[in-house]
């Protein structure tokens, strides 16, 4: 993942008073989404005026996912402070940087580009397509979050047979993105990018001044097509959070970018993909 920019802007945070723990049961099934860039699951907990959902994304095939949870009871989460997470009542919490955003007609929101269930992540992995680990996420009791002495909690029981549906969702994902499949689960090699640093270094150096002069952050996700020759053929920004100003140059900056190209399981170059996510941000 690119960190893109950390710049320094913000203002002291008003005092932090004590709130009643949020408790919440879900009110609705899981839904799922099978859009052309992504794959979404989606829940509703609580009603009324306490409505909150929370939303499990992904972008391709991956051990960790994109996250968001939305509702009245993150009015008083404050931006750029820990959060910490945990999903079930024997894990040790785990620390978290997430940004903070709002979803029209639900709220506050806490929004993660990369999560996983548990540090270190214990994904799957197929040849070179990392998978969700289901195995692990049955074990899940609830989503908890905590900021101080505040917390909202989502009992969503097991998710084991959601992620399992992440799984099929992004392996169909990239097959419309024309990836062979099949041959990946037998690959023996990624993609590499082998000058990221410095791509990454120009990506830091042109933040787009009108989201910077107005505090704008956003996370972006990029996927590009790589051939058997290691060459860039096609690049793709999909924006996770919508900013007016924030319009990514990284496209441009990729036609710089090189790589090496995945390997299949005879050790021969193949055309594949490479996805990673930039991650502009104003810091304090």
């Amino acid at each position: 993942m690119l960190a893109a920019a950390i710049l320094g802007m913000g203002a002291a945070s008003p005092a932090y008073a004590k709130a009643e723990p949020v408790v919440l049961e879900p009110s609705s099934k899981w839904n799922v989404d099978f859009d052309e860039e992504k794959c979404r699951l989606a829940r509703v907990f609580g009603e009324g005026e306490n409505r909150h959902v929370l939303f499990f994304e992904q972008w391709g095939p991956s051990a960790s996912f994109s996250f968001t949870a939305s509702g009245p009871g993150f009015d008083r989460f404050r931006a750029n402070k820990p959060v910490n997470v945990r999903f079930f009542e024997a894990q040790e919490p785990m620390e978290t940087q997430p940004f903070m955003g709002n979803i029209a007609s639900i709220g506050e929101a806490i929004i993660y580009s990369r999560l996983t269930l548990e540090k270190p992540s214990q994904g799957e992995k197929l040849g070179i397509l990392y998978q969700l680990n289901t195995e692990r996420a049955s074990l899940a009791e609830f989503v908890e979050f905590k900021q101080r002495d505040r917390s909202v909690t989502f009992k969503t029981g097991e998710l084991g047979e959601a992620f399992q549906v992440l799984n099929q969702c992004t392996q169909s994902l990239i097959s419309d993105w024309g990836v062979d499949v099949e041959k990946h689960k037998s690959a023996t090699k990624a993609v590499k990018w082998t000058n990221e640093q410095a791509i990454g270094q120009r990506l830091v150096e042109t933040y787009p001044s009108a989201a910077l002069r107005k505090g704008e952050q956003g996370i972006m996700r990029m996927r590009l097509k790589i051939d058997e020759t290691g060459k860039m053929t096609d690049c793709v920004i999909n924006q996770t959070t919508i900013n007016k100003s924030l319009k990514s140059p990284a496209c441009r900056e990729m036609t710089k970018a090189k790589f090496e190209s995945a390997l299949d399981a005879n050790g021969a170059p193949m055309a594949s993909y490479y996805l990673t996510s930039i991650t502009y941000k104003v810091s304090n």
